[in-house]
């Protein structure tokens, strides 16, 4: 960069900015390359002040029916580590495996002072645990664990790309295996 050039520097920014300042213009006017940057900054000021506009609510409608509705489907009881429905009332902990087709999610119940435990692990895929539209954190192997009162208040969904899969309560899935 020519010593000139550096020293109107300051000066081509804030003519791009729309400021009168009759030396950069002088400058930008005889220098070829501080022409094409004052130009690339006149585009950048330019773009920085159009205003974002929201798109009309008709149209935004008409774009999200365009899009695929998520496949929900609902997992069923497989097998417990309960021999008994009426057993889960003295287990402190047990197990529920459940399923969708051939996919197959082991979860753990663990009673705690104020309710229960649930601990278990994404399906394999690009899935993530959501509990009442809030996301649950897993770490890096798909774990996760949240906490519910009571086992009427545990049920989840896994939600995978364009499928949801609905994990009922303990207590629903427990009833569902009379």
């Amino acid at each position: 960069m020519k010593r000139a050039c550096a020293d109107n520097w300051e000066n081509i920014v804030e003519l791009a900015e729309g400021r009168k300042n009759e030396a950069a213009q002088a400058h930008v006017e005889s220098c070829v390359d501080c022409a094409k940057v004052y130009a690339q900054l006149k585009k950048m000021v330019s773009a920085s002040e159009r205003g974002i506009y929201a798109a009309p609510t008709e149209l935004i409608n008409r774009a999200i029916g365009l899009m695929p509705k998520p496949i929900r489907v609902r997992a069923g009881l497989l097998r417990t580590t309960l021999g008994l429905v009426g057993a889960r009332a003295e287990a402190d902990d047990f197990q529920i495996v459940v399923s969708v087709g051939d996919e197959q999610n082991r979860l753990m119940y663990v009673r705690e002072q104020d309710g229960w435990e649930v601990i278990g692990r994404l399906p394999n895929g690009d899935w993530r645990i959501e509990r009442s539209g809030e996301e649950i954190e897993t770490d890096n192997t798909g774990r996760f664990s949240f906490k519910a009162n009571d086992l009427e208040h545990t049920g989840f969904e896994f939600v995978g790309g364009s499928q949801v899969i609905e994990i009922p309560s303990a207590e629903e899935l427990l009833l569902s295996g009379n």
